[in-house]
């Protein structure tokens, strides 16, 4: 597995959070609107419309991401899993965050990235999970930017003369 395919894994993988956080945001503003008179009914569930397509991305853009991953991150195959169990909703959902939160620490431990693992324990903590994801967006987003994408930091490659 090269740091290049993991880079785009993790890429991937902070692009599905992204869309995961606009879709519950377009959901929670629908859900604000669908009560308000006149426009807010219709306001609201074309605000549902765009949050359900967004979902549909974020899961599309997670799953590749962890696929990509799954040959040099252990457990990245249990990211794959959490994300198709986390659109199901009550318990499979909790089920599936569970996965996602053991996948998300499983990068962090790779990479000895304090962060990211921190941002795994909370995303498998149900009714902390959100704050989980929002962790774990800041730290994968540290380590991509850091180019640290060999297993315990630095680069992979031979020191110069």
């Amino acid at each position: 597995m090269t740091a290049s395919q993991d880079a785009d894994g993790i890429n991937l993988i902070l692009k599905g959070i992204l869309y995961e956080f606009l879709a519950a945001l377009f959901a929670l503003i629908g859900l604000l609107t669908l009560f308000v008179p006149l426009i807010g009914f219709g306001a609201g569930l074309i605000s549902f419309a765009v949050a359900f397509a967004l979902a549909i991305i974020a899961v599309i853009r997670l799953f590749g991401g962890f696929s990509r991953l799954e040959g040099s991150v252990p457990n990245a195959s249990l990211g794959m899993v959490g994300v198709i169990l986390a659109i199901i909703p009550f318990i499979v959902n909790i089920i599936g965050y569970i996965f996602l939160g053991i996948a998300i620490y499983s990068i962090g431990s790779k990479y000895s990235n304090g962060v990211v693992e921190v941002g795994g324990i909370l995303t498998a903590i149900p009714m902390v999970n959100f704050i989980g994801l929002i962790v774990s967006y800041v730290g994968l987003k540290l380590l991509l930017d850091s180019q640290a994408l060999s297993p315990h930091g630095g680069s992979s490659a031979a020191p110069g003369p």
